[in-house]
């Protein structure tokens, strides 16, 4: 499994958007693990965090930290910041930060951790199955899967050469692939946070889609 694109020779700089997301957070890991004991590649982060979604930044600078201890790979910049939540203005702020990024760092590649939504019918019949063992409202999380961000089932790509998706065309099981075999499993997955409850506890909610989204790619929470 190769999830980086490999880089021509000289200095190059590669961007990240990192929200600490289980997506995210392995590809960065990839990204450090690869050009570890390169000095002429370097990573810039872009985090963007929400008043009602206020884990972003500081998720995201504990996959960096934690990472760095691993690989001794740290960013040149972490680019952070923090609007009243509006999910058009998210992705356009989004857009804006990379934009400046590149503005300032003129990176070859751009990467992302999007991923695909789980086939439905397979997602609800896994939870039919194993509702109890995660301890869940079983016609709450059906209402959730319903009621998933459905843009996420056709992904948009970017018409933007820069930009990469290791997980554009798959969904967290492939996810959970990658952290297996870079043998994060244990190490980085545990540290990571795609909850999206409006909620400013740490924790995940264990009700929500993205939760449930994690327990059908990983077949655990955390």
């Amino acid at each position: 499994m190769n999830l980086i694109k490999d880089v021509p020779e000289g200095k190059h700089n590669i961007c990240i958007r990192l929200s600490g997301g289980a997506d995210s957070s392995i590809i960065y890991y990839a990204l450090c693990e690869k050009f570890a004991k390169n000095d002429n590649v370097n990573i810039v982060v872009v985090t963007l965090n929400t008043d009602k979604k206020p884990f972003y930044i500081p998720t995201a600078k504990k996959i960096i930290n934690l990472v760095g201890e691993m690989t001794g790979k740290y960013p040149i910049e972490h680019i952070t910041e923090s609007i009243i939540h509006d999910n058009e203005k998210y992705t356009s702020v989004q857009e804006d930060l990379a934009s400046n990024a590149w503005e300032r760092y003129k990176f070859i590649h751009n990467y992302t951790g999007i991923t695909k939504n789980p086939p439905e019918q397979d997602m609800k019949n896994f939870f039919i199955d194993n509702y109890k063992r995660f301890g869940l409202d079983l016609k709450e999380v059906l209402y959730h899967i319903d009621n998933r961000d459905k843009t996420r089932d056709e992904i948009l790509f970017i018409s933007n050469a820069a930009a990469v998706f290791p997980f554009g065309k798959t969904d967290k099981k492939e996810v959970a692939k990658a952290y297996n075999y870079y043998n994060m499993m244990d190490r980085l997955y545990p540290h990571t946070r795609s909850c999206e409850d409006f909620t400013d506890k740490v924790e995940h909610c264990g009700h929500c889609f993205f939760c449930a989204e994690r327990m059908w790619g990983f077949n655990r929470l955390v």
